[in-house]
């Protein structure tokens, strides 16, 4: 900092970000019926990839032949260095054969006082049953919901956090065809250091 005149005192702050990407993934072989499968888990997390901030997340899952999740999540908090954030998700899931759920999420994100992170959107997504999932009593719907957010978050890092706290309230009110629902969710996640490299992770889920 220093003195630009008589009137004027500046500074300047240089701010190097910790950015980090992460993979994680097991694979294996599974047959049924003569018929090769690929089981497994991939998890793919990228951090300021294309220099605006942003996190993309590709999360994928079949532990059985006949399930099957995948999630498509991006988040740009700055987008064209404006003062609000968007929050894309997709969630694809086939369930044990019964099922097919898809949901698309999109948020728009800011930061208010007392709401801390805070995001409001709108969720699209339909459920179809299969020919095995009627047989079972499944049937097919499609819903329209408003989601409403709340999030702190002061954990030292995303992945692997040895310190801090992770409070997020979830919100969820919708229709589809025949009725209307309201769905809630509470997460709280804590870190505590024990000794040495020892750490406790507290974690509480309400829905």
């Amino acid at each position: 900092f220093g003195l630009l005149d008589n009137k004027y005192l500046a500074s300047l702050i240089m701010i190097n970000p910790n950015f980090n990407n992460y993979f994680t993934g097991i694979f294996g072989i599974s047959q049924k019926n003569k018929i090769l499968k690929l089981i497994g888990q991939l998890d793919l997390d990228f951090e300021n990839f294309i220099g605006e901030a942003e996190q993309i997340k590709i999360f994928w899952k079949r532990n059985e032949v006949l399930s099957q999740k995948i999630i498509l999540d991006t988040f740009f908090p700055h987008p064209f260095r404006s003062s609000f954030g968007l929050h894309w998700t997709l969630d694809h899931e086939i369930y044990k054969g019964l099922y097919i759920s898809k949901e698309n999420r999109l948020m728009l994100n800011t930061y208010l006082p007392l709401l801390n992170n805070f995001q409001i959107g709108y969720s699209k997504g339909e459920v179809s049953a299969t020919e095995l999932g009627k047989e079972n009593g499944y049937k097919s719907l499609a819903f329209n919901a408003l989601t409403i957010v709340s999030l702190i978050d002061n954990r030292n890092q995303r992945f692997q956090p040895t310190s801090g706290k992770l409070f997020k309230i979830t919100f969820d009110t919708g229709w589809d065809k025949n009725s209307t629902f309201i769905n809630s969710e509470i997460q709280y996640i804590s870190y505590i250091h024990i000794i040495n490299n020892s750490y406790l992770k507290l974690q509480y889920l309400s829905r």
